[in-house]
């Protein structure tokens, strides 16, 4: 008989009135990876942050070994074995590894001093038994995201936990470093971890999980063997009905007519150097290359948030100086950034503070906020990006991250901006959500809007873009007019491969 070592059972919790889990049971076996699936605002966030104790106030049961606990907090749980590795990294970065890995668990001496050698030695010892690649004084800041995110499994495994929670673990990472991280999970795994496994990269799951818990709408679905299903299967578990292939544009709205003219653009760290194009009214431009490639940098530094060393950028036919985001906005150039938590949004903020930030000058008078207009404002942008909330003044922060995506994108579509750059737009976004912001896409390029879209999603890029440029270590390599031929994933994937190898 296979042994579980969590079960939640009929888990069923409220915010401000609106059920947002509704009788959920999960049960979680000895040494599996579990993976639990659902679109935006179904409910996964809560229901693990109830395991982790972060969230109280639900009714049901949480069973561990045969002990029926409730958690006030998250230290509580740890004690009880259970971890959990955020999206968002909870590292303290000006601080040394082994600090990190010892954090609010730290080695003393007799004196009652920190014992740092012991620490150092303790923590390297645990490093190299899990075959990481860090050194135990290394200052966090100075390791690249990856190397992050193996320090904070490191302080999981430091904690002796049974259960390990990944929200979102890859969103952020190269393929190259998902599979060394894929190598991690599966030695936790033999060494009797439990892993419970959130992501929105459906085809991960049929690389690392054993079964899979699909969410709905704040209830559970079902609970299937991973070998038992597909991913059209679990598209269809998770949206509620069969999901339409994603359609190519057939026609394109680009235009003669050049909007933006970048030339000899190189970033001040020389990440990119000597980057020339034109973009057309109209026109959706793909940009995609490998992370490191420089591709988010040219976007900063399009819109003045990154230095440049030389390059001039021209809009309408016009020479600019574009030195902050605030000249951006000025010109109606529009930037969705890659990291849209630190950079697009003010999460402690209402819907209709985030929207009206790029035009909040409009709707001032004699020094005051036009509150009314504002919400009109935001309530009519609501309803055009479908998004699920409560009212306008709902903060940022309690919106699901499809949802904030969509403000994010919502704010330039406000301020009429007339070139819009979107860094990866549908990352960290559920099936459903990615459709809905790829109509919005070619919506506003058939209002003659012009679009830089970067993305390493392939299918994406070929499905969006009238043309496509791709970038290898800050330069532009090769370009495909995407409008005469017909690429398809492999056709790109090749190109990039034969690109990278001769560079």
């Amino acid at each position: 008989m296979v042994e579980n070592i969590l079960e939640m059972r009929n888990i069923t919790k409220a915010f401000f009135g609106n059920k947002v889990l509704d009788d959920v049971t999960l049960k979680l076996q000895k040494g599996e990876v579990h993976a639990l699936v659902g679109a935006n605002g179904a409910g996964k966030s809560t229901l693990v942050k109830i395991m982790n104790g972060i969230y109280g106030g639900y009714s049901g049961e949480i069973i561990i070994k045969g002990e029926k606990v409730q958690f006030r907090n998250p230290f509580e749980a740890n004690r009880k074995g259970i971890v959990m590795v955020h999206q968002e990294l909870d590292l303290a970065e000006n601080l040394d590894v082994s600090t990190n890995i010892f954090l609010g668990r730290e080695i003393l001496d007799k004196g009652k001093f920190l014992d740092r050698k012991s620490m150092y030695k303790e923590a390297q010892q645990l490093l190299d038994e899990l075959n990481f690649p860090i050194n135990a004084y290394d200052v966090i800041e100075s390791l690249p995201l990856s190397k992050r995110q193996l320090v904070v499994i490191a302080r999981c495994v430091s904690m002796d936990a049974d259960i390990i929670v990944f929200d979102e673990p890859t969103s952020s990472l190269s393929s190259v470093e998902v599979h060394e991280l894929f190598n991690v999970i599966r030695n936790l795994k033999r060494r009797g971890v439990s892993i419970v496994y959130i992501s929105h990269f459906l085809e991960e799951i049929f690389q690392i999980a054993d079964r899979v818990t699909v969410l709905r709408n704040g209830q559970k679905i079902i609970t299937e063997l991973v070998s038992s299903c597909n991913t059209e299967k679990v598209v269809e578990w998770m949206i509620g009905h069969k999901q339409k292939a994603s359609q190519k544009r057939t026609t394109s709205n680009a235009g003669e007519e050049v909007v933006l003219s970048v030339r000899g653009l190189t970033h001040a760290t020389a990440v990119t150097k000597d980057i020339s194009f034109d973009l057309h009214k109209g026109e959706i431009l793909g940009i995609t290359g490998v992370v490191g490639s420089g591709r988010s940098e040219l976007a900063r530094m399009i819109i003045g948030a990154d230095a440049r060393a030389s390059g001039e950028i021209s809009v309408g036919g016009k020479v600019v100086n574009i030195n902050a985001p605030s000249d951006a906005v000025s010109l109606k150039i529009g930037y969705l950034p890659e990291d849209r938590k630190k950079e697009g949004l003010i999460l402690e903020r209402s819907i209709e503070d985030n929207l009206v930030l790029a035009v909040l000058n409009e709707y001032t008078k004699n020094g005051f906020i036009l509150f009314d207009k504002v919400y009109d404002l935001a309530a009519k942008m609501i309803n055009r990006m479908h998004v699920k909330c409560h009212a306008p003044t709902q903060r940022v922060a309690d919106l699901s991250g499809g949802n904030q995506q969509k403000i994010a994108i919502g704010k330039w579509l406000c301020s009429e901006s007339r070139i819009i750059i979107l860094d990866q737009p549908t990352r960290g976004v559920d099936v459903g959500a990615k459709e809905e912001i790829y109509q919005i896409i070619k919506e506003l390029s058939s209002q003659n809007a012009a679009i830089i879209l970067i993305s390493d999603e392939i299918e994406e890029i070929l499905n969006l873009s009238d043309r496509i440029k791709i970038i290898v270590k800050g330069e532009f390599r090769e370009e495909l007019d995407n409008r005469n031929n017909n690429y398809v994933k492999a056709d790109l994937l090749a190109k990039m491969v034969s690109t990278d190898e001769s560079a």
